[in-house]
Formats: C-alpha cells, sequence, structure tokens
C-alpha cells in the first residue's frame, strides 16, 4: 500500500511539474511565474516534490541554451542578473541567499561611502550586494579576468545603471604582475566559480578544469594596481580566488599596511598560509561559515584589532 501511495504521489509530482515546465517554456513571464508560485510554496507540506522535479526539468532545458541569465531581486532594489544552472541557483528558484553568512557580515560592516574591493567577482554578487550598501557615495571594484563573466557583469552594472559606483577590472589579482598567465576556465555550467590561475589537483581529475580549456589573462597584485589607479581608500575586500589566496595577500602586502581596510573576507583554509599572513598583519580572524568543514574551508572574516 505504501509504495503504491509513493508511485501515485510520484506520478502527480511529474504530472504538475511538467505542466508549470509546459507554461515556462512558452514565455519569461510564465516562468517567473512558475518559479514564483514553488517558491511560495516551500512552507506547504507535499510540494518538495513537485519543486524538485520542476527545478530538474527546467536546468535540463536550460543547460543547452546560450541565453539563460534570469533576474533576481537583491535587497535594496537592485537586480541580480544570475545563470539558474550555476551556484546561485537556489537564489532563483527559491529565493535563498548562497552564503548567508558572508551576506550578512558585508551588509552589516559596510557603510555608505566606503570602498569595497571584490578579487574573483564571478557573476557579480557580492560586488552588487556591496554597491547596494556603500550607496552612490561610495565604490565598488570588481576583478574578474573571466571573459565570459566580465560580460555579465557588464549586464549588471548596466541595468542597474551603476556606471558611478561599480567599476570593473578585467584582471587576475595575485601576487605578481604579468602580462599573460594561464589561466584555467570552468568546464562545469553548475560553478563558473572554480576558474583558476592555481587549479585544484580535484578538478582536474574530474574534467571541471583542464589544459585544454585555458586562456592567457593579465595578472596583477593589488599593490600594484592601488598605485596606478591612485586609490587612497579601502575599507573592505573580499578575495575567492580558488587556491590562489595566499598570493593575493602577499601582493596587497601595502595595502595592508597603508590603506589599513577595517575588514578582509577571505575563502580559504583556517590554518593556511592566507589566514596566517592576515593574523600576522594585526587582524583577528572569525569564521562567517564553513563551505567545507571536513577541512576547515570556507569563508573568513579578518577585521583590524582596533575595529
Amino acid at each position: 500500500m505504501r509504495r503504491a501511495a509513493k508511485q501515485l504521489r510520484s506520478r502527480l509530482a511529474d504530472g504538475a511539474a511538467g505542466a508549470l515546465l509546459a507554461a515556462a517554456r512558452t514565455s519569461p513571464a510564465l516562468e517567473r511565474g512558475a518559479v514564483g508560485a514553488l517558491r511560495h510554496t516551500r512552507t506547504v507540506p507535499g510540494t518538495e516534490a513537485v519543486r524538485s522535479r520542476f527545478r530538474k526539468d527546467l536546468l535540463d532545458h536550460l543547460i543547452g541554451q546560450e541565453q539563460r541569465l534570469r533576474p533576481v531581486a537583491l535587497p535594496g532594489g537592485l537586480t541580480l542578473w544570475i545563470d539558474p544552472v550555476g551556484l546561485l541557483g537556489d537564489l532563483y528558484f527559491y529565493g535563498v541567499p548562497r552564503e548567508p553568512e558572508t551576506v550578512r557580515f558585508v551588509r552589516q560592516q559596510l557603510r555608505p561611502g566606503d570602498v569595497f574591493v571584490d578579487v574573483g567577482a564571478n557573476e557579480g554578487y557580492f560586488a552588487l550586494i556591496a554597491a547596494g550598501c556603500v550607496a552612490s557615495t561610495g565604490h565598488v571594484y570588481a576583478f574578474e579576468p573571466n571573459p565570459t563573466l566580465m560580460r555579465q557583469l557588464e549586464r549588471q552594472v548596466a541595468s542597474n545603471r551603476l556606471d558611478d559606483v561599480l567599476d570593473l577590472v578585467q584582471l587576475a589579482v595575485s601576487d605578481r604582475d604579468a602580462e599573460a598567465l594561464e589561466f584555467f576556465v570552468s568546464q562545469d555550467p553548475s560553478n563558473t566559480g572554480i576558474s583558476s590561475l592555481t587549479p585544484w589537483d580535484g578538478h582536474l581529475e574530474s574534467g571541471a578544469l583542464t589544459s585544454e580549456a585555458t586562456i592567457q589573462v593579465p595578472v596583477t597584485t593589488l599593490d600594484s594596481w592601488t598605485r596606478r589607479v591612485g586609490l587612497e581608500r579601502m575599507d573592505m575586500v573580499k578575495i575567492d580566488v580558488e587556491g590562489a589566496e595566499q598570493h593575493v595577500v602577499a601582493g596587497m602586502a601595502q595595502c595592508i599596511e597603508r590603506l589599513r581596510p577595517r575588514h578582509i573576507i577571505c575563502e580559504a583554509g583556517a590554518r593556511g598560509a592566507a589566514a596566517a599572513s592576515l593574523r600576522e598583519a594585526g587582524y583577528r580572524m572569525t569564521v562567517l561559515e564553513w563551505l567545507r568543514a571536513d577541512v576547515q574551508w570556507g569563508n573568513l572574516a579578518f577585521s583590524r584589532e582596533d575595529v
């Protein structure tokens, strides 16, 4: 009896998800309506199967399409264009923020007029959140060497009219300046954020990164870049560079000494070189959230001792 009931629920879920998908394929407006309707049923018992099946079927439909960016409203009235296939899919389908403790920290600590530097901006999630915090009197600098993601970032700036607030910098950041270094571009549509100058062996073994899918990108240090542009203020830095964080930190030693950012958020190992260097520079470490608790890897906030 239980097996028959389970099969019936599965068929009903498939039928409901199929009907929603058929409507969603008709127009973007109907897709947004279907997504919104399912988002508002998250607390309704028995609806999880419909949501899961609809999401899977819609992603299967989208994954082969070139035009698959979708708008999501952020606090403060900004619109983030995301790829539902990627890491921010939960934000699109369920309204669930990615890395919520890090988002909360950024929104609590950034003030109007502040300067936020985003190293490894990816789709622009944190860059736009920061732009909403610093407002028209502040500034955001978003570093992203991947040309595909840069085009997505350009759309974020244009659609939100942030030309005077958010500057895009198509450079990789490391511990040395170079006209061109090999940059491994993610081949995993569900995670564009693993692209890196220093590929992890696990991503190479899985095929998510390959030596056949690399590009040459210009590289800078934050120290030399700030001197070139004449930046005299840096209140918060976010570093997410897939294993190269110790190189970024080494290349910003003068920034830390001269500009003394209040906070540096780094996706890194709590016992790694980057964390050790920042503690030695006079920053106290707080774990915002573990992304891999088994190896103590996650989003770490380093705050000046006098803050």
